[in-house]
């Protein structure tokens, strides 16, 4: 366990502690387990077909007993959102949405590559989607 300490442009500062909960001893971290971890309470499992070409799953999974909300937002390669879907509250097991390609306005969007952000409170995942019309 190591203390950290991280400043941010925003100009907040946040303290708080590490656990190296695998490693190498050769470099100074060896593996350690502690009852205090606990890992994501979201997975954000492969979308597919991905490539797409009409619709992509995007399926994920709330593991644990507590509900959870989870925001979607897809950007192109400029940042720009394209799509979102708004923060909704899921109960825990496996989920899946849809993007069909177009955007919020039901305009379609060209081919290309995609990225989707998927966010609950405790965890952010992002993974590529490829669009082919």
């Amino acid at each position: 366990i190591d203390d950290w300490m991280f400043s941010c442009y925003e100009g907040g500062e946040r303290r708080g502690r590490i656990l190296v909960i695998a490693g190498d001893e050769r470099f100074g971290l060896p593996a350690t387990e502690s009852p205090d971890f606990h890992p994501s309470s979201f997975i954000l499992h492969p979308c597919f077909p991905n490539p797409f070409n009409s619709t992509v799953t995007i399926p994920f999974e709330l593991t644990g007993s507590r509900m959870q909300r989870v925001a979607f937002t897809i950007y192109n390669t400029l940042g720009q959102v394209v799509y979102s879907y708004s923060a909704q509250t899921y109960t825990p097991g496996t989920h899946s949405l849809f993007w069909n390609g177009q955007t919020n306005h039901n305009t379609p969007t060209s081919g290309g590559v995609y990225f989707l952000v998927a966010a609950t409170n405790a965890a952010r995942h992002t993974t590529k989607l490829i669009y082919l019309p």
